[in-house]
């Protein structure tokens, strides 16, 4: 009996430059999310999606709250 390795999904992501707004102003990013679907619920749709890529817990939509100082994080 033989095994068949296959390379393991993976995906990245390197942001060059953010949004401009009139005149040269960039913004910088504002929220990060580590996603894994082992530890998270799955988002379903894409309200959840945008709630995970507003900082917030896209299941629910309530912010993350940092365990050391008990204040909303992004």
């Amino acid at each position: 009996m033989f095994t068949i390795h296959y390379p393991p999904p993976a995906i990245g992501f390197d942001l060059l430059k953010g949004p401009t707004l009139s005149g040269n102003e960039t913004l910088s990013m504002t929220a990060h999310f580590y996603f894994d679907s082992s530890i998270w619920d799955d988002p379903v749709n894409a309200l959840q999606y945008y709630n995970f890529m507003q900082g917030k817990y896209g299941i629910t939509g309530q912010p993350f709250i940092d365990p050391v100082t008990g204040q909303e994080t992004s």
